[in-house]
């Protein structure tokens, strides 16, 4: 089979881009054009990187495919000057970020589509000891870039079907250490490096002939340190090898959807914006300045691994009490951020109704997948984290990596806080469980958000209970009561009161000074047409409240609607807010709203005149 190569440059320059850097245009290298039912993809950043620094660019990095047609860029060659000295090193391989000089990671050489994969070369010695006699010219002496060693990965499909190679600046300080760590197929939030290129198309790509066969694929990966003409330096053996399946991907557009996505990811994270975060991140988390988020299970043990349909509980650690935060006194709603670090599943955000006894907690609680019973939290429109863990006819059959993140930027500009940063990660296995299972899940989860909002009220009556403790006696209860309507007994009012707000205590029903003469005013509308009779006298009182036990007060005004033929229907109980602007500010009773009652606030019960 004729075999086409694909040539396309890329660079990281550690740190981003290196101060210097002459900067070009690469959007060719995605731009696709049909020609004879091949594809082509042309580019030759030679041209525009040596206009400004002709010193600084030369192509080198390549993806090549049976399934590609050639490129005009030719490809780096292999110095021929005399060989004075060699260099060996070793690449190993992780499914974790390497960090530090002696990382605890668990090292591997076998993957699957999906996997995070991450490398690391390593050598004998520093590598300022190494670059000396003929790798000396690995250390560059031309302008902003003096001190510094450019080296070029190639990953080699075993098959001769395809090589991706791409190129790192390594600054002088990480000369002083015996490795060099890169980014292969790294999840979004752990990425360290911001390729142009990436390792994406190399390892995601569904011209692979590995894809295509669905088979397990073996990868030799090696590294070069190049002089200043940017040609690899004779006397080089640093390799490792690797092996990727392919063979768990569904076949026809399923799989390809599969590979494009994860190449979606990978690309994502080589992103420069996302690397600078990521960065800050973990400066933030070594120096303990990133508050992190702690997770736990149903025996409130610690944790970030679970099996799906596990409960999970969230804890966000502050570094003062939530109210300390606070930038106005209406700030009731914290947003949480959610995103799937190792699969292309929607990100979502979901915002948490905050209870008032929650502001002086220096932490924040949340449920992710709680049990009925312990359920507390309501999120907005009744949907919490099960929307994203289960919903959607999810069944990836492997472990999925999730992170959740305080989401600082829109809690200080909607929901009235300070700036307030936190994250944290869990694994939740879904190997063991079946699509079914996981629709069930689903349903199970809607079922806790609507229990939570029943355990939330207890909840929040059971702090408003506590909270008015310090408060006084509202102020229409310590002034005299008025006259009340000649027409309606205290008895009748009270029965009324009892009906419409199905209680069984009603308490010092209290009358203001009339607002007309007479029991009643009648009222009409635009058209000079009788609309309705409104109440001369607004009445305050107070209640046990027989569905949670706490004691409220409320205000109302007798109503009756016009009915025709100069006939009026009985009265009924119109709401009136009871509070005075002397009044501090008492709790208002969300449950008794949601259930259509307005202007309903707590009260201390021991203050009640009975």
């Amino acid at each position: 089979m004729k075999k086409y190569i694909l040539l396309v440059n890329a660079m990281l320059w550690s740190g981003l881009f290196y101060p210097g850097m002459s900067q070009f245009n690469v959007s060719g290298l995605k731009n696709k054009v049909e020609n004879n039912g091949r594809q082509k993809i042309k580019h030759n950043a030679k041209e525009d990187a040596t206009k400004k620094d002709p010193d600084s660019y030369r192509e080198t990095n390549t993806t090549s495919s049976n399934d590609q047609t050639a490129n005009s860029v030719q490809p780096a060659t292999i110095n021929t000057k005399s060989m004075n000295n060699t260099l060996s090193g070793t690449i190993i391989f992780s499914g974790q970020p390497f960090l530090g000089d002696a990382p605890a990671n668990a090292t591997t050489k076998d993957f699957k589509v999906w996997d995070e994969m991450y490398g690391r070369a390593v050598f004998e010695k520093p590598l300022k000891q190494l670059l000396t006699g003929n790798f000396s010219e690995a250390i560059s002496n031309i302008g902003s870039y003096t001190g510094t060693v450019l080296v070029e990965f190639e990953l080699k499909q075993d098959d001769g079907e395809s090589t991706t190679t791409v190129q790192k600046r390594l600054k002088n300080d990480e000369l002083d250490k015996s490795y060099i760590d890169f980014d292969i197929a790294p999840s979004i939030n752990n990425s360290r490096d911001a390729w142009i290129v990436n390792f994406g198309n190399g390892v995601a790509s569904y011209g692979s002939s590995y894809f295509k066969n669905r088979e397990k694929g073996k990868f030799t990966m090696a590294v070069f340190f190049l002089n200043g003409r940017q040609d690899r330096i004779e006397g080089q053996n640093n390799t490792g090898n690797l092996t990727i399946d392919y063979s768990g991907l569904p076949d026809g557009d399923q799989g390809t959807t599969k590979i494009s996505d994860w190449n979606q990811k990978i690309n994502q994270a080589a992103d420069g914006n996302q690397v600078v975060e990521n960065r800050k991140k973990l400066e933030q988390k070594h120096s303990g300045a990133l508050p992190g988020i702690t997770f736990t299970n149903a025996k409130k043990e610690p944790t970030t691994i679970f099996q799906a349909g596990e409960e999970i509980y969230g804890r966000i650690k502050l570094a003062k009490p939530l109210r300390e935060y606070l930038n106005n006194d209406k700030a009731n709603k914290i947003r949480i951020d959610l995103s799937c670090l190792n699969e292309n599943i929607n990100y979502f955000d979901y915002t948490k109704t905050l209870r008032p006894g929650e502001l002086d907690n220096a932490y924040i609680d949340f449920d992710i997948y709680p049990s009925l019973q312990n359920a507390k939290d309501v999120y907005s429109n009744n949907f919490g984290f099960f929307y994203s863990l289960y919903g959607n006819g999810m069944d990836p059959k492997k472990v999925l990596k999730f992170e959740f993140k305080l989401s600082s930027e829109y809690n200080m500009n909607y929901n009235g806080f300070k700036k307030m940063e936190a994250a944290g990660e869990v694994e939740i296995d879904y190997s063991k469980i079946t699509r079914s299972q996981i629709a069930d899940l689903y349903t199970q989860g809607r079922k806790i958000a609507e229990e939570a909002e029943k355990n939330a009220g207890k909840l929040m009556a059971k702090e408003h209970a506590e909270f008015v403790k310090k408060l006084p006696l509202p102020v229409v209860f310590t002034k005299a009561s008025k006259a009340g309507y000649t027409g309606y007994s205290n008895a009748v009012l009270i029965s009324m009161i009892k009906a419409r707000f199905k209680v069984s205590e009603v308490y010092m029903l209290t009358f203001d000074v009339p607002e007309g003469s007479g029991d009643f005013t009648a009222l009409k509308d635009l058209n000079d047409y009788p609309s309705e009779k409104i109440g001369n006298h607004i009445f305050y009182f107070a209640f046990k409240d027989d569905t949670d036990g706490c004691y409220k007060f409320a205000g109302g005004r007798l109503r009756m609607l016009y009915e025709g033929n100069g006939k009026y229907s009985d009265p009924v109980i119109f709401p009136y807010s009871p509070l005075m602007n002397e009044d501090p500010k008492f709790p208002f009773d969300e449950s008794r709203y949601a259930l259509g009652y307005e202007s309903v606030f707590f009260l201390d019960g021991t203050k009640i005149k009975k």
